[in-house]
């Protein structure tokens, strides 16, 4: 089963919770903003996970990754920021 924005806006709204809070994005079009970063796992020298740029972009704010505290792990696509930019967005 497929849940809609509708079925978790009406979810949000009987049950009282803030599905924002939770990561859930309520609005379908709403755009991300993303800023440059240095790639904490080259430290800004150029790696496969940075494209060889040294930079990534990430979710503004741009915050440390809460699994690794910024070291790098797999949640974090090893660059050690939380909500890097994805291939396909």
């Amino acid at each position: 089963m497929t849940r809609t924005t509708n079925d978790l806006l009406r979810q949000e709204a009987r049950c009282g919770i803030r599905l924002r809070s939770r990561g859930v994005n309520t609005i379908p079009h709403e755009k991300k903003s993303y800023e440059p970063a240095t790639c904490g796992h080259c430290g800004g020298e150029g790696c496969i996970y940075c494209n060889k740029t040294g930079t990534v972009l990430v979710t503004a704010p741009k915050r440390a990754c809460r699994h690794c505290e910024g070291v790098g792990c797999i949640y974090c696509g090893f660059t050690g920021w939380a909500e890097p930019k994805g291939k396909y967005d």
